[in-house]
């Protein structure tokens, strides 16, 4: 793992308030709502077309976001030519060695974005979500042999709010998009899809959703997408901490990713989780989770003590395994994680 230059940094909040900026919609009657949800308070631009009141997720609260609101209600004019420099941006970004999707990967993201999903507040977890940390962190993962074709999608969350409501549903769309999707059944031939194989990309898409209460295999109707996803247990934990974040391709995509905090406590979770067959998959759990700890442990301790908070108020089984997971851990963020953990102030 390596730190990217200063420059890189820089120049990836450049492109966060370009797209940002993009997001809101060129429109009067435009204002800023926000929504409380637990301890976070997240950001929309509403607006109205005809006589239908819209939507737009903008992101979660923080200084920079409310500075860029801010310009664009005194001047349309200073944030419009933002669409411009955003190409740019990403080329610079690239050269500098930032996290950037294979071509492939980033036309289906690119199909998401059009389909109106992250817009709507739609969440990516999975490999695709941790190399997006990287460029958030200012590192590189460049050599780690983590990635996975399988893009993650988690389409009822918090703040996802329903795809505009003149388009197909999620699974037509993504059938119909050119790239040869195509439903792969469930081992109970009565349960509907919540998996889609392109054939022309070797992706596959996966829709989850939080499994709450007794445990089943039957997928979940969201209502947002008109369609199914898999109910995964413990996978709350990760939607109540979001956080905006850049794909490094084309135009660049705004998406939303879990904080990578709790994505990283999740992963020890994920790691015990896993039959004892996936042998590979809970070794690149435990590394995703490493690689993450080692960087926030360093520079942002808080986030982690807030992650942990959270972690206790799960169920008692979540933090049983996140023990379990924290033995596998290097010695040296074991012991910091562990510290964390058994401090007073966090129990």
């Amino acid at each position: 793992m390596d730190t990217l230059p200063h420059t890189a940094q820089l120049l990836y909040s450049q492109l966060m308030e370009s797209l940002r900026a993009q997001s809101i919609p060129q429109t009067r009657g435009l204002s800023f709502v926000s929504k409380q949800i637990k301890d976070n308070r997240y950001w929309y631009a509403q607006y109205t077309i005809g006589s239908k009141k819209q939507q737009t997720y903008m992101g979660p609260d923080s200084e920079q976001l409310r500075h860029l609101m801010a310009s664009f209600e005194t001047s349309l004019e200073e944030i419009a030519p933002l669409a411009e420099h955003t190409s740019g941006l990403v080329r610079m970004l690239k050269q500098s060695r930032c996290y950037s999707p294979l071509k492939g990967e980033f036309r289906v993201l690119q199909m998401l974005d059009l389909m109106g999903y992250f817009k709507a507040g739609g969440i990516l977890v999975g490999s695709h979500a941790f190399f997006s940390y990287a460029n958030m962190l200012g590192v590189s993962f460049e050599g780690e042999d983590l990635r996975t074709s399988d893009i993650d999608l988690v389409p009822d969350s918090p703040i996802m709010l329903a795809l505009p409501e003149d388009q197909e549903e999620f699974g037509q769309r993504v059938l119909a998009s050119g790239y040869g999707f195509f439903e792969i059944p469930k081992l109970n031939n009565k349960h509907p899809s919540t998996s889609y194989m392109s054939r022309k990309e070797n992706i596959k898409l996966d829709l989850v959703t939080p499994l709450i209460g007794k445990p089943s295999s039957k997928p979940v109707y969201i209502a947002s997408i008109n369609g199914y996803a898999e109910p995964v247990r413990f996978l709350d934990y990760l939607l109540e901490d979001v956080q905006q974040a850049a794909i490094i391709e084309g135009s660049g995509i705004l998406i939303n990713i879990p904080h990578p905090a709790r994505y990283a406590i999740h992963k020890l979770v994920v790691a015990e989780r896993r039959p004892a067959s996936d042998t590979l998959k809970k070794r690149k759990d435990i590394r995703q989770a490493e690689l993450l700890l080692s960087i926030l442990l360093d520079e942002d301790t808080y986030s982690v003590e807030l992650a942990v908070e959270a972690a206790q108020a799960m169920p008692a089984k979540f933090m049983t395994q996140v023990h379990r997971g924290l033995g596998k851990l290097q010695p040296d963020i074991k012991e910091r994680l562990s510290a964390i953990i058994n401090s007073p102030s966090s129990n």
